[in-house]
């Protein structure tokens, strides 16, 4: 048996530490729509739309620390990492830090265990997340992974959607999720898995995944706004290169939700008053795509296939079952000189499972951005992102628009030190729900430190 002294000395480990922190000016404007409530007996009872009252136009200046460390060892066929990521967030600060204004503080601990040879990849990972978080920022928490796992949706994020990315670079569209309105929401959620890749020779690989995730609200009030949710997910993936250039791609995947205690709604979201429901649902599809480099600068992908969908709006009455056609077009394109500017576009149509409500809808969904890079150390970047789910006419239909505006500058090619100044803005509406509208200008401080040796 080696001495541990020895198996110490195959393996190489780094540390790195990171912190954010923002200054916030935001305003916030909140549509009424049908309130669900909690009664001092613990029931759940909806107030109608029309006798809520419109609250008024929130405005503050907010501040926001994110820090993280990294520690990582490897060798020539494993690696090992451990993230370990805080977020302090104060809300108007301007009235200080009282009972009733305390900092809101959300932590994460996400680790990665990985080993590969020439032809087989295989990584484990495993996230926790365990805070209170405010969608008025567009904030996305969750179990963040180090490597995307296709079909895992956090609260109010951009999240990895069903595909992987071609070796010639082709891009893949992304699902968003609606937020829950701009409230503090006590919030928890674990996800493991596990990701098997294999190259079987030199124009084909292919790649199989299994994600177990839970999310949702912590406390009562918290699960209006987001309820708990669970289930498995696997992912399956095809990659054979027809040329240099040109690949084709078949993705499949697979889910199955259930959700916690929660607002009841009719198959077509109609709210049904003092009553609680469990959905579950489950969702499959499969599509094939083709990736392609048209040249240096140009890569476009494009995906087509059907979705299958079972729904249950509660325990007590029979799955409704839905056919769903997939498609998906994505382009790539790096121009100007030394190919500073980079655009991407893409568009989504397929359905999407709404984790506030546990319905499933038909949705379109489109994405542009643009980034340039004006010199060595500046850098202008602007994205885009627009959804509306079908039928247009349905009780809980929604649309959400979504943009930012960034210039980062920075001190050194290392990122060492780098200055922030940017917008985001959101608008979102969900029928009976309601809607909101928040924007918030920023100017932010980020500092990174190299990655030390161990």
């Amino acid at each position: 048996m080696l001495p541990p002294v020895v198996l110490a000395a195959d393996y190489a480990g780094t540390v790195q530490a990171t912190e954010r922190i923002d200054v916030r000016v935001r305003d916030t404007v909140t549509t009424a729509g049908a309130l669900t409530v909690v009664t001092p007996t613990g029931q759940t009872a909806i107030v109608p739309a029309g006798t809520v009252p419109t609250p008024p136009p929130v405005a503050g200046i907010d501040f926001d620390d994110r820090a993280s460390v990294t520690l990582r060892a490897y060798s020539r066929t494993t690696q090992l990492s451990l993230t370990y990521a805080p977020t302090v967030t104060l809300q108007d600060a301007e009235n200080g830090i009282n009972a009733q204004n305390e900092p809101l503080v959300l932590q994460s601990l996400m680790g990665l265990v990985g080993w590969h040879s020439r032809s087989t990849t295989l990584l484990l990972t495993e996230g926790a997340t365990y805070g209170t978080f405010n969608s008025a920022y567009q904030f996305a928490p969750g179990a963040a992974l180090p490597t995307p796992t296709p079909g895992q949706m956090a609260p109010g994020q951009m999240a990895p959607a069903m595909g992987t990315t071609a070796p010639v670079g082709g891009t893949t569209a992304t699902t968003t999720q609606l937020a829950p309105r701009p409230i503090n929401v006590y919030f928890g959620s674990t996800l493991t898995s596990l990701t098997l890749a294999q190259r079987l020779d030199r124009r084909s690989q292919f790649t199989l995944g299994a994600t177990y995730a839970a999310t949702g609200g912590l406390d009562a009030s918290s699960r209006l706004a987001l309820p708990t949710n669970e289930g498995p997910r696997a992912d399956a993936s095809f990659d054979y290169a027809l040329s240099r250039s040109l690949h084709a791609v078949t993705l499949g995947h697979a889910e199955m939700t259930s959700f916690g205690q929660t607002q009841c709604y009719t198959n077509d979201g109609t709210p049904i008053a003092s009553a609680l429901c469990e959905p579950r649902d489950g969702i499959a599809r499969i599509s094939e795509g083709l990736r392609d480099a048209l040249s240096r600068s140009t890569t476009i992908s494009v995906d087509a296939g059907a979705s299958y969908a079972r729904v249950q709006s509660s325990h007590d009455v029979p799955y409704s079952y839905h056919a769903y056609p997939s498609l998906q077009a994505g382009l790539l394109h790096v121009f100007g000189q030394r190919g500073r500017q980079t655009f991407t576009a893409n568009v989504l149509f397929t359905p999407l499972l709404d984790i506030r409500t546990g319905l499933v809808s038909d949705s379109l969904q489109g994405q542009l951005a643009l980034t340039e890079r004006l010199s060595e150390t500046v850098t202008i970047t602007a994205d885009a992102i627009g959804g509306q789910t079908f039928p247009t006419d349905a009780p809980l239909a929604a649309e959400v628009v979504r943009g930012t505006t960034e210039a980062r500058f920075r001190s050194d090619r290392l990122d060492s030190l780098v200055f922030i100044l940017g917008e985001n803005a959101q608008w979102q509406n969900q029928g009976v729900l309601g809607g909101f509208f928040s924007i918030f200008g920023y100017l932010a401080v980020a500092v990174s430190t190299r990655a030390l040796r161990l």
